[in-house]
């Protein structure tokens, strides 16, 4: 940058130097002859046309020099969006406040994690239970499940960007106490795309307590 408005002063100083010559003509100089019926007419006109001529060149070169500068402008705006892209910064932890009665997760609804441990980024939203990717890039998500111990088996899954990715089931009381299930991928997300954990099949109970939670983190941006 410094160095288009270094050139861009000097070829300003030189034009000038060029023009204080040009206008340095004095017409006591000049020598009338037989067929010069105005000399000074004409020495002023070819002055003008160089100046008009020089203009023309600085003006020219004060747009390319202006577009150059966009140029570098615009590479260095995409290069900090970049830069803040690739530092950026996105993770979460929340599982389910304590309640003594089994909590009953709907048919197909995200399971609302209401106690935020962390959510840096705030790419989670404990309302709806719903993670939203503030960038594209490589994501991996985690969740845990405990069984309320006195209804049915059921089968819980991790969705992304509208896919079940994975999947965890915990037994009924038939088979052990507060039966826990895990689940865990990795997977590539587009901006804005969605992640949360719902139903998939089975019962429709689960215990709501700290060890039912779901946690994410980005792991590489996209550049």
């Amino acid at each position: 940058m410094q160095g288009f408005l270094l050139t861009k002063l000097f070829c300003m100083a030189a034009i000038l130097c060029v023009a204080k010559l040009l206008t340095s003509a004095s017409p006591a100089n000049i020598v009338k002859r037989s067929d010069d019926t105005h000399p000074l007419e004409a020495i002023v006109a070819q002055q003008a046309r160089t100046i008009q001529e020089l203009q023309a060149k600085m003006s020219a070169m004060e747009m390319k020099i202006n577009q150059q500068v966009v140029g570098e402008q615009a590479n260095m705006s995409a290069m900090e969006i970049k830069i803040s892209t690739l530092s950026q910064h996105v993770a979460f932890t929340a599982y389910f406040s304590y309640n003594p009665d089994s909590l009953h997760v709907g048919t197909n609804t995200p399971f609302k994690f209401d106690k935020v441990v962390v959510n840096i980024g705030q790419a989670y939203d404990p309302n709806t239970g719903i993670f939203t990717a503030p960038a594209g890039g490589l994501y991996s998500f985690f969740f845990n499940i405990e069984h309320d111990n006195h209804h049915g088996s059921i089968y819980v899954a991790l969705e992304a960007a509208g896919k079940a990715i994975c999947f965890a089931s915990v037994n009924g009381p038939d088979y052990s106490h507060y039966d826990e299930g895990t689940c865990g991928a990795t997977t590539h997300l587009v901006k804005g795309q969605t992640v949360q954990v719902r139903r998939d099949d089975g019962d429709f109970y689960i215990h709501r307590n700290r060890f039912t939670s779901f946690s994410g983190v980005l792991v590489s941006a996209d550049v």
